[in-house]
């Protein structure tokens, strides 16, 4: 296989597997019930299919024709793979919205979710969203809580999910998503500064994007003690949230730029998909 179809059909596949599983930690803690696999599954081709599509975007064809980069080359050589992945994710919308076409809640937050993210790599009243300061880390972390956390509780029941705790949930996952964003940006700080693109390892340093992480990580941790006070968690759960923070900022106080794209790819997705894989085999 191609090795630039590898990297591309390889980390999309797990980038897609750690953002949908956050839909299973919301079914876990806040719906207390078995995993909704049918959403799982078209989460992930949902996701799998943005990924790649972002890739092939005009940002990406401007990108390949200036640097002739082979990581954005792969859909020349294999249009196929692409047709199955448009066909897969395009069925899966549909599949989803006749699911739930009863539910004017779940439509509108999935409709909101595919505005955010093609409005991500575009032009919108002449200004590039993606090169504003921070909207990479808010976007993914907003997309990932709407389609991870909002959806599946509003499709089952939004009025037995306690506000605050829906709240409180919603914005420690936001926070958590969103430091780990900032942290991939650590390995496009060249690619980036010649794409005009603001990150906040661009734009604030590395050392002060890192403690902006922790300061993130250390909120989220604050706002889910709270939930535990509340009764709304097990000590189980907890620990199992303290424990992927703290192996995050470990992870994170260690990452430069030099790291290779795997590295970045398998870490912090990693921490993704390792707190919902504990909370769903360890503690229910």
């Amino acid at each position: 296989m191609n090795k630039a179809l590898f990297h591309f059909t390889a980390s999309g596949c797990y980038t897609a597997l750690c953002l949908a599983s956050i839909s299973l930690s919301t079914d876990v803690i806040l719906l207390k019930k078995t995993p909704d696999w049918v959403y799982f599954i078209f989460l992930f081709f949902a996701t799998f299919l943005y990924y790649n599509f972002h890739k092939i975007s005009w940002f990406g064809h401007a990108r390949m024709l200036k640097k002739n980069n082979l990581k954005y080359f792969w859909t020349a050589q294999y249009p196929g793979l692409l047709l199955l992945c448009l066909i897969i994710g395009f069925a899966g919308s549909a599949a989803l919205f006749t699911f739930a076409i009863k539910n004017a809640t779940t439509i509108t937050l999935g409709l909101l979710a595919v505005l955010l993210s093609m409005l991500y790599n575009q032009k919108f009243l002449g200004i590039h969203l993606r090169s504003s300061k921070g909207m990479k880390a808010f976007t993914i972390g907003l997309v990932s809580i709407i389609t991870g956390v909002l959806i599946p509780v509003a499709h089952h029941t939004m009025l037995a999910t306690p506000l605050l705790f829906l709240l409180l949930y919603s914005l420690s996952q936001f926070l958590f998503i969103s430091a780990l964003c900032i942290a991939a940006d650590l390995r496009d700080i060249d690619e980036d500064r010649e794409d005009h693109i603001k990150t906040f390892p661009l734009v604030v340093g590395i050392k002060s994007s890192k403690r902006l992480i922790v300061l993130m990580l250390i909120t989220q941790l604050l706002l889910l003690l709270m939930i535990f006070n509340s009764s709304y968690i097990s000590i189980a759960q907890f620990e199992v949230y303290l424990l992927i923070s703290m192996l995050s900022m470990l992870f994170i106080n260690q990452l430069d730029a030099t790291k290779s794209y795997f590295y970045f790819i398998i870490g912090i997705d990693g921490l993704i998909a390792c707190q919902a894989l504990c909370l769903l085999f360890f503690i229910r």
